[in-house]
Parts: C-alpha cells; sequence; structure tokens
C-alpha cells in the first residue's frame, strides 16, 4: 500500500491477503480486478471507522500503469 487516508499504519504493508471479518481474501480480489479487467468493483464486510460497526463496503479499483488506485465506500 503506498498511501491510505485513514490509517497510516497500512502504508508500505503488503494488502494482498488481507481478508474481511468473514474470511473473503478481498485484498487479492481487488488486486485481480485490477490485473484481469483493469478496473471493477469488489464488495466485503468491515469495521466502519466512524461507527465501529462492521459495515458492508464496496471499493472501486482502478489499474494505472503498474499500480492500482482504490476507494472504497460504506453502504
Amino acid at each position: 500500500m503506498l498511501a491510505h487516508p485513514m490509517n497510516m499504519i497500512m502504508v508500505g504493508k503488503d494488502v494482498s491477503n488481507i481478508k474481511d471479518v468473514d474470511g473473503k481474501p478481498f485484498g487479492r480480489e481487488l488486486i485481480e480486478t485490477t490485473r484481469t479487467k483493469g478496473s471493477g468493483w469488489v464488495d466485503y464486510n468491515f469495521m466502519n471507522p466512524a461507527t465501529k460497526e462492521i459495515d458492508a463496503k464496496s471499493t472501486y479499483c482502478q489499474r494505472v500503469d503498474d499500480i492500482f488506485i482504490a476507494c472504497g465506500i460504506y453502504k
């Protein structure tokens, strides 16, 4: 991870094996989506930092050269 707006501890970390609370490997899915399709949405469940509760989240990812950009929203 090159940057993160809320969690500076994540910067510099390998997030390819990160999973959601249900064990879904969404980090790998984000990478595969950008690698194979160039862009797309990935859905998973994650702790919402505003409410401290587990919420459904959708993240849009886009490949730009050899990196990808991702931006998530809580539903």
